[in-house]
């Protein structure tokens, strides 16, 4: 009879000598051993296994969300609402990486300036300026100042052809100004002196200023407060100067901000007609911004050196003295009716030292008017109208 195997769920068939040999196949395969105990334990019966069956998944069946964190069953507008919170995590995380980026520049940036700084400090590295070199470059600025004046601002002008801030500016230089602008030749000299006004105030006096405006009114402040010597006043000035300097440079919206300011106000005192030409105007214009970049230079050696420069003003009426002041033509009068030009003042070296001496670089052109309206003449009468 020939063997066959034994369905699943089928009996075996006959004296059960097929199934046996079944068994015996199936318990070769192990060792005696293990066919020993499994025979014992399950029985002849526990070799045929059922097979198992495959569950299949209902199409129309919805799967409920669970949240991972607490493993329970939640809504569709909780899952919604979780994904907006990630989403806004994940954008809050890259923000905060950004600046955290930043913050760290900002720290290596900080951590340079401070070790320059102490580079400084220890090899006594000074900002050295001749001062030859100081005197040529004052001279520079003070032709150019001269040169716009004589070639746009000499005709005679009338009070009553300006307006009353116009003439309040012009009395701010010199209460002559109704002379000065009625005096043939002398004009261009109250002009000079409105120039000089406007960039010893607005710069010189102040050059901090050439910097941004919040280092400028740092560094500024800084220096207001009492210091235990001149010597670590100025070294501090020094070196902070230096290192703004380097690190920053002029502020080129400030720069701007000073050529527009002085071509405007220049402006208003020019005949329209001296403007009109395109070639002229292009030339006032290149005047003035060299008039500026001239004066910044002088601000950025004044911020960086430990000497300090000064610019010294001469008022209306004030005595004149030979050791700061000079005439510009033979004169011998004891008081100064117009200042045309400030003096340059040096105090102390480039060392950093002997703050109580001073040196004049340069001196102040002053003037004396010896020409006055003729007596009996009208106002009108006296000036020359354009």
């Amino acid at each position: 009879m020939s063997d066959r195997y034994v369905r699943p769920g089928e009996r075996p068939a006959g004296n059960g000598q097929s199934a046996n040999r079944v068994a015996d196949r199936q318990l070769e395969a192990s060792s005696p051993v293990q066919a020993e105990q499994e025979v014992a334990s399950t029985g002849l019966c526990g070799l045929w296994k059922r097979p198992q069956r495959m569950h299949q998944i209902d199409p129309n069946h919805t799967l409920a969300p669970i949240d991972p964190n607490t493993h329970q069953v939640v809504s569709n507008d909780f899952v919604a609402s979780e994904h907006q919170t990630r989403t806004k995590l994940r954008d809050i995380k890259h923000a905060l990486d950004k600046k955290t980026e930043e913050c760290d520049e900002i720290r290596e940036h900080l951590q340079a300036v401070v070790g320059e700084l102490n580079d400084l400090k220890s090899s006594k590295q000074n900002f050295v300026v001749d001062d030859a070199e100081m005197t040529a470059k004052w001279k520079g600025l003070q032709y150019s100042i001269k040169n716009l004046s004589r070639a746009y601002l000499y005709n005679l002008i009338p009070l009553n052809q300006l307006t009353r801030d116009q003439v309040k500016l012009l009395e701010s230089v010199s209460p002559l100004c109704q002379q000065i602008l009625s005096t043939e030749g002398q004009v261009h000299l109250l002009f000079q002196s409105l120039i000089w006004t406007l960039i010893a105030l607005d710069i010189l006096q102040r050059p901090t200023t050439v910097w941004r405006e919040n280092l400028s009114t740092a560094v500024r402040t800084v220096l207001e407060v009492k210091w235990n010597s001149m010597e670590d006043r100025h070294a501090w000035r020094a070196q902070t100067g230096q290192i703004i300097q380097g690190a920053e440079g002029v502020y080129d919206g400030q720069k701007a901000y000073l050529k527009r300011g002085l071509r405007n106000i220049i402006s208003q005192f020019i005949p329209r007609e001296q403007l009109s030409n395109d070639t002229r105007e292009l030339i006032f214009r290149r005047s003035t911004r060299e008039i500026i970049d001239k004066a910044i230079e002088l601000a950025v050696i004044f911020n960086q050196s430990r000497c300090e420069y000064s610019v010294e003003m001469v008022a209306h009426g004030e005595r004149f003295e030979s050791v700061l002041m000079e005439y510009s033509e033979e004169c011998e009068a004891p008081r100064v009716d117009l200042m045309v030009s400030p003096a340059l003042i040096k105090c102390g070296n480039s060392q950093g030292e002997h703050y109580d001496r001073w040196l004049v670089l340069a001196k102040s052109h002053v003037h004396s008017f010896n020409q006055t309206p003729q007596e009996g003449k009208s106002e009108d009468e006296s000036l020359i109208y354009l």
